[in-house]
């Protein structure tokens, strides 16, 4: 979706939200190898792969409601799945009688932001499968 277009009432679109760091932090990186052997090591890096949300605006948008979020999902399963719930109402809470989808990005987009609001800086290194 291109900044400035918002999507027809109803139709489903998906944002793909590239997460970038100010600074590099530790991670695991965890990928199999062709002996079917786990092979770990620790990277340090300034992006996460991306966000991919999944979100339908209804015919009361923005007025009346906020876009309903269908999914969201990490590329290379970088978030643990217990999180994403959490992620899916602090998204729903920002929205008050507004086009929130810009905010959406920017919030997503930042990810010391993001990453602290989730808890997960508290958690390094993160391991990323």
């Amino acid at each position: 979706m291109a900044s400035g277009v918002l999507p027809n009432s109803g139709e489903i679109v998906t944002l793909n939200v590239e997460i970038g760091l100010s600074k590099y932090i530790p991670i695991h990186v965890t990928s199999d190898s062709k002996e079917d052997v786990a092979v770990e090591e620790m990277l340090e890096v300034r992006h996460l792969p991306p966000l991919h949300v999944s979100i339908e605006l209804p015919p009361t948008y923005p007025i009346e409601c906020g876009p309903i979020i269908h999914e969201i999902k990490p590329e290379h399963d970088w978030l643990p799945l217990s999180i994403i719930p959490r992620l899916m109402q602090m998204l729903m809470d920002m929205w008050s009688e507004s086009l929130v989808l810009d905010l959406w990005i920017d919030y997503l987009q930042n990810g010391e932001e993001l990453l602290s609001a989730l808890k997960l800086l508290e958690l390094q290194p993160q391991i990323i499968r």
